[in-house]
């Protein structure tokens, strides 16, 4: 009779073990599912995603100083050239354009622009004593007068010469000075600027400015649209991995009462992981394009308040056929 109770309570305490048992799993497999639901909330953000955007923020902190004390001072200079004569009505020889009693065979009107655009004034010492010599390539007649004309004088002319220059003077962040000129022969489209004694200063066309920004423009647009659609893909996979969860959460259940490991769960884990790094590093990069690319719109809206097409035009024009 002794031995019949021993044997119940042991019956008893290995039932009692059996169901902790198969409770204690039931525990871990859920404990499991809850530590990868917290594996995608904004938790994860504070330990893997704050590092990296504080990161890449510093990065581009500090490169916005350093290039913007190290700068290079620029002036640009835009042109519009118009011809006089169309090509049939030069061809009679019975008209003809003169000045001062001084004939012109090939007239041209030559528009120049020059304009400080960069972020510091340009001091007449920059100039170290030379001038600046804008090559216009054609004779110069006479300057004209222009209803826009800067009341400023900066241009020095010479009737005869095929160069317009420009004595070491001060031209202010902003300053713009405008003239025109009567020449004789084809002007070139573009001056060849290179060679100027600027100290730590780019003298450039506009044209040359227009081709250098657009490029970069396309090339962090494409990043962002790039950036953009990994973000939509990485956030659709997580999403996809949240609705799975709860199916292999069960599966997970049946797995452990059984003895077997979960391995699907476990690589799911360490996928979903990767793609929310992955998201932590594309969203700063989203941010620049877009800050970058709206930043450079608004100085081309800004600067066609300087360089309006109604009154420079895009291009230079040529004699109408």
């Amino acid at each position: 009779m002794k031995h019949t109770h021993v044997l119940s309570t042991c019956l008893t305490v290995a039932t009692l073990s059996v169901g902790m048992g198969g409770a204690g799993i039931a525990t871990a497999s859920t404990a499991q599912a809850e530590s990868l639901r917290v594996g995608v909330e904004p938790t994860e953000f504070l330990k893997y995603g704050a590092g990296p955007i504080i990161a890449i923020v510093s990065f581009l902190a500090t490169a916005y100083y350093f290039r913007h004390n190290k700068r290079r001072k620029r002036v640009e200079i835009d042109t519009k050239v118009t011809a006089l004569l169309t090509s049939d009505v030069h061809e009679r020889d019975n008209l003809q354009v003169e000045l001062d009693g001084r004939r012109v065979s090939d007239p041209y009107i030559v528009d120049l622009l020059i304009i400080n655009t960069g972020h510091k004034d340009l001091a007449s010492a920059d100039f170290e004593g030379n001038p600046v010599l804008i090559p216009i390539g054609a004779e110069i007649v006479a300057r004209l007068k222009s209803p826009t004309e800067n009341p400023a004088e900066i241009f020095k002319i010479e009737p005869g010469s095929k160069e317009l220059r420009i004595d070491p003077v001060k031209i202010a962040v902003g300053d713009n000075h405008k003239v025109r000129l009567l020449v004789d022969g084809k002007p070139v489209d573009r001056p060849n600027l290179a060679g100027h004694p600027l100290i730590d200063t780019d003298l450039t066309t506009v044209e040359s400015w227009r081709v250098r920004v657009i490029g970069r423009v396309i090339l962090i647009a494409i990043i962002g649209i790039i950036a953009l659609l990994a973000s939509f893909y990485l956030f659709a996979y997580k999403m996809g991995f949240d609705r799975s969860l709860q199916i292999d959460s069960s599966y997970t259940d049946y797995c452990n009462e059984w003895g077997f490991r979960n391995r699907r769960l476990d690589d799911k884990s360490s996928s979903i992981s990767s793609v929310i790094h992955w998201l932590y590093a594309l969203l700063p990069i989203l941010a620049f394009s877009l800050i970058y690319v709206t930043v450079q719109i608004r100085r081309w809206i800004a600067r066609s308040k300087r360089f309006p097409s109604n009154e420079w035009g895009d291009r230079p024009q040529t004699r109408p056929e």
